[in-house]
């Protein structure tokens, strides 16, 4: 990091001659600007430290032996990076993905990333010449993940104007604590601003069905 430049750092949990938090610290000490995401090998290792993790790095993920998440972590940190110029110069939309489970959305993130590449290369292959499609692939939607109700919120004022949809649990922190309504509560509000923004609700509890449709929203059960 001294003597080369990079634009991002994977960390496993796993070092054995210095935490990944102190090496997180250190890192940015050298580089302020660049992404660090940790990759964990178990659930539980991460819950013991939750706060401490969200406070060091950009980004924390669960290892499942799955090759995608490495390009996962590349296109989420690029989409954050890019979204902003992406939209505003181009009208790129946006997909915002609402979870605070590390272990969910590490295997979720791949499938949603996947399926996007597949959408956009099926309807870009009609492109004149392999340059033009790459730069059309480029414009594909991206995706923007917030794990609390404050960042959802933030997030949908920011690029409303660009929504696709909106991704969400429905049990997630509101103003620091888990609030077991805030899907709901945050559906809501998107819909009282944007009446025809679609929005799928996602719960590990059946009984939410019947409150995400009574809010005009798509449910999905998570052990489906």
């Amino acid at each position: 990091l001294r003597e080369s430049k990079f634009e991002l750092i994977i960390v496993l949990r796993t070092l054995t001659d210095i935490t990944p938090a102190e090496f997180s610290k250190k890192a940015k000490e050298l580089c302020p600007d660049i992404p660090v995401v940790l990759m964990a090998l178990h659930h539980r290792e991460l819950e013991q430290e939750r706060e401490e993790t969200e406070r060091v790095f950009d980004n924390v993920f669960i290892w499942n032996g799955e090759s995608k998440m490495l390009l996962t972590i590349i296109k989420l940190v690029e989409d954050k990076v890019n979204v902003e110029a992406d939209t505003e110069q181009v009208g790129v939309r946006v997909i915002i993905l609402v979870e605070n489970s590390i272990r969910f959305y590490s295997s979720y993130l791949p499938l949603m990333y996947s399926e996007i590449m597949r959408q956009a290369s099926a309807l870009f292959m009609e492109s004149i010449n392999s340059s033009t499609r790459r730069v059309r692939m480029r414009a594909r939607p991206k995706i923007l993940l917030a794990e609390n109700f404050e960042d959802a919120v933030s997030l949908f004022h920011r690029y409303r104007e660009y929504l696709l949809g909106v991704i969400s649990d429905i049990r997630f922190p509101r103003e620091g604590k888990s609030d077991e309504t805030a899907g709901i509560e945050l559906a809501r509000l998107m819909k009282s601003e944007l009446a025809d923004l679609p929005i799928l609700l996602q719960s590990s509890d059946q009984a939410m069905h019947e409150q995400a449709v009574a809010g005009e929203t798509a449910f999905l059960n998570k052990q489906s």
